[in-house]
């Protein structure tokens, strides 16, 4: 009987997988847009692989980056794509697979923990609502932040470690590897600090600080070599106590709600995904709270205290609900102190949301604990949660066709001016220019490499800086 529930779990699996790659299909044709278009102009003169993927470990804290990220430290992060830089050039197909295929990684890991836990129908069904859960769309589509997916895959890892841990409650076979996964999800995510204080507190071994310890070392260090990290000051000094807990419940509020409800029709493309500011739920996602949100909520508490009571799985998974409630509890605090408290509510949330996908990666962890053995509820809970997933799934697929189209005209220029480049680079004195109105010569205000401003590069210049040539070129293409 378990051969044939694992035999189908793998057929099932691999049915999600493919309808996975078919909602998804139509983003391996966009193309490179907002922050990675800073990232091409800081390295459009660099082209050996160990410039590209391991000496720009701190790129974020060079100069000529926004400065809101200098105080970033995600060597991880430019790994990933220094190497997607140097194997795939600027043929944005495989760039675009690569969020993809770490998403399907994800999705695998998180099924695999749930089957830990209660294998099963409960199971697939949990994972499958994550796994077309339509405020991941940015995360996967958007390459830049899919690192975002692996700091996710890492602690997936550790997680499936804690609980074999709490099966056996033996961490000799599972230190080792718990700490070779949070160190890598530290360089990748500064968030992991705090997972791995919440790995050791729970656990109660000291060593799985020693990522911390590692990472905290090491972005100090480099920061004493890079002007300006850190020179603006803490984010939100000076915010009051009533302030901090306002913008948390309203954070808290943002992360069910966008996480529930988020919609292709409450997303502006400009060029990235922003929340509209008419975005409502429960009375106003971001807004004030009304009476409406207090009630909504008192019942939400109401409901999980009693399950809370009376569910027998708390005394079973009782450390791994609490590690999740000190994780996520601590994920936003973070990203309240980090980015809310000093951009405000709208502006903190409303354009940043990959940050819904590692709340939610966990959250669906801990609900489907608390609820696996509600017997009453299960299959209409199932019920509503394969209803919710073919509802997202099919505004996955509408708005990366959207998008798609949208870019069309972008994606041919960059597809041709490659293969234009290609042919004629080994000329002596090969240069070019592009006609000012040459279709999808997409223009975008990046900041320069001196710091001091912004100015407009278009993708000729950000991807071919080298050969681009206003002055005395040797070709003009573009145009009829």
């Amino acid at each position: 009987m378990d051969k044939l529930k694992t035999i189908v779990l793998a057929v099932l699996g691999m049915v999600l997988l493919g309808v996975l790659v078919f909602v998804y299909y139509p983003s391996l044709y966009h193309v490179a847009r907002s922050d990675q278009l800073s990232y091409l102009s800081a390295l459009g003169m660099t082209h050996d692989w160990y410039s590209l993927a391991v000496n720009t470990y701190d790129l974020n804290r060079k100069s000529w980056f926004p400065g809101g990220d200098a105080g970033l430290f995600r060597p991880v992060l430019y790994f990933l794509l220094g190497n997607e830089r140097y194997f795939f050039g600027y043929d944005y197909y495989y760039w675009q697979l690569t969020g993809l295929v770490l998403h399907m990684i994800a999705c695998v890991l998180l099924l695999r923990i749930l089957w830990r836990i209660a294998p099963g129908a409960g199971a697939l069904c949990f994972t499958i609502f994550f796994a077309f859960q339509f405020s991941n769309l940015e995360t996967i589509i958007w390459h830049h932040i899919n690192a975002y997916i692996l700091f996710a895959i890492f602690i997936l890892l550790c997680l499936d470690h804690f609980l074999r841990w709490t099966q056996d409650r033996q961490l000799s076979d599972k230190i080792v590897p718990m700490l070779f996964f949070l160190t890598l999800a530290c360089f990748t995510y500064e968030v992991g600090l705090w997972y791995s204080v919440c790995f050791a507190l729970i656990m109660r071994s000291w060593r799985l600080l020693i990522p911390a310890v590692i990472y905290a070392a090491a972005s100090i260090g480099n920061a004493f070599f890079n002007t300006g990290v850190f020179a603006g000051g803490l984010p939100g000094n000076g915010l009051q106590l009533y302030d901090c807990l306002n913008y948390f419940l309203l954070s808290v509020k943002w992360f069910i709600g966008a996480g529930l409800f988020l919609m292709p029709e409450n997303l502006i493309f400009a060029p990235r995904l922003e929340a509209r500011d008419d975005f409502l739920i429960w009375g106003g996602t971001t807004g004030a709270w009304n009476m409406g949100d207090i009630l909504a909520l008192s019942v939400i508490l109401m409901v999980a205290f009693a399950v809370w009571r009376h569910h027998r799985s708390i005394k079973v998974y009782g450390k791994l609900q609490t590690l999740l409630l000190m994780m996520l509890t601590g994920y936003i605090l973070i990203i309240v102190f980090g980015r809310v408290s000093s951009r405000g509510i709208n502006a903190g949330l409303s354009n940043t949301i990959y940050y819904l996908y590692n709340f939610w990666v966990l959250a669906v962890i801990g609900i489907f604990t608390l609820f696996k053995s509600q017997q009453r509820w299960r299959m209409a809970f199932i019920g509503v949660l394969l209803a919710l997933s073919f509802y997202n799934a099919h505004n996955i697929h509408r708005m990366n066709t959207y998008m798609a189209r949208a870019f069309a005209q972008e994606r041919r220029f960059v597809t041709y001016i490659r293969s234009f480049v290609n042919s004629h680079e080994a000329e002596p004195g090969f240069s070019f220019t592009v006609k000012e109105h040459c279709p999808g010569h997409y223009a975008q205000m990046i900041p320069t490499h001196d710091g001091k401003g912004q100015k407009k590069f278009t993708f000729a210049q950000l991807l071919y800086p080298q050969y681009y040539n206003d002055k005395n070129p040797k070709y003009t293409v573009g145009g009829q």
